[in-house]
């Protein structure tokens, strides 16, 4: 029986082999996973920040209607040249207010996107990870056995045990 430790030897370094690569195939899905879910929080960032921008928009639209009828209802001339400039004002304020919510939105989307493409590069590179092992492994293997003292003697030994000395 002296293939015994040989064999136990390409046993537990293909056990091995194979935990890893099952290791790294799972790191590839769970990146694979989390890039999905970036990209999911992605849509709904642009999404809510046209909900908050549109949302804005009405509120300064109302503010700016209760100045225009507080203006009328005091007798004001609304179109007296400082009720014109405080609407104009307002207006230009919502303006910004609007341009602010997209950029901060944008921004929101654009780093959700870079977090979806790192997932995915990460996820590449497990996968890639995990043949390399397993490429790896099948070297380790063919060394155990061919550094073996008694060389090819151990593979014929191998095999002749594995078929049953067929």
């Amino acid at each position: 029986m002296a293939f015994l430790p040989i064999a136990m030897a390409v046993a537990g370094t293909a056990i091995q082999g194979f935990s890893q690569f099952q290791q790294a195939q799972y790191q590839s899905a769970v990146a694979k996973n989390n890039a999905k879910i970036a990209e999911d929080n992605s849509n709904r960032a642009s999404y809510a920040s046209q909900i908050e921008q549109m949302r804005s928009d009405r509120e300064y639209r109302a503010q700016e209607a209760s100045m225009l009828a507080t203006e009328a209802a005091s007798g004001l001339d609304v179109l007296g040249a400082s009720q014109v400039a405080s609407r104009a004002n307002l207006q230009r304020v919502r303006g910004e207010q609007a341009s602010d919510i997209r950029l901060q939105g944008e921004f929101n989307v654009r780093n959700l996107q870079q977090e979806q493409a790192n997932f995915l590069g990460e996820a590449r590179a497990q996968k890639t990870q995990a043949w390399m092992g397993l490429a790896a492994t099948a070297f380790d293997i063919g060394g155990t056995i061919a550094g073996s003292p008694k060389g090819g003697k151990a593979i014929s030994s191998i095999k002749h045990s594995l078929i049953g000395g067929i």
